[in-house]
């Protein structure tokens, strides 16, 4: 039993929110991925940007910043990855069970 379910548990009136809650949750959800997915895409364009700039290098100090540069831009996709995956395998269901439907929600035997 997690917070949520914990503060459902308590509250007689939950349901009422609930609608709305799902509504909330799908629309962070359509946000964070979206917005997540062009990070992504934005990260893999400069990551294609940083390998000419590092085939073009003929100083070894701009050499050098560009390998630097697509070490912190592989870092940087990786984040966003775990990121998503977080979201979506732990997070989102973490909210949207702690908000179940109307029907099967059981609150305390003196509020039903």
């Amino acid at each position: 039993m997690n917070l949520f379910n914990l503060l459902a548990a308590s509250d007689p009136y939950l349901g009422y929110v609930e609608d709305s809650v799902s509504h909330v949750v799908t629309i962070i959800n359509i946000v964070m991925n979206t917005l997540m997915g062009l990070f992504s895409a934005l990260a893999f364009l400069f990551l294609i940007y940083i390998g000419f700039r590092l085939a073009k290098a003929e100083d070894e100090s701009k050499r050098k910043e560009a390998k630097k540069q697509m070490i912190y831009t592989i870092v940087a996709i990786v984040g966003v990855i775990v990121l998503i995956v977080l979201f979506n395998l732990v997070i989102l269901p973490q909210v949207e069970s702690a908000f179940p439907a109307t029907d099967s929600f059981t609150g305390p035997s003196y509020y039903n």
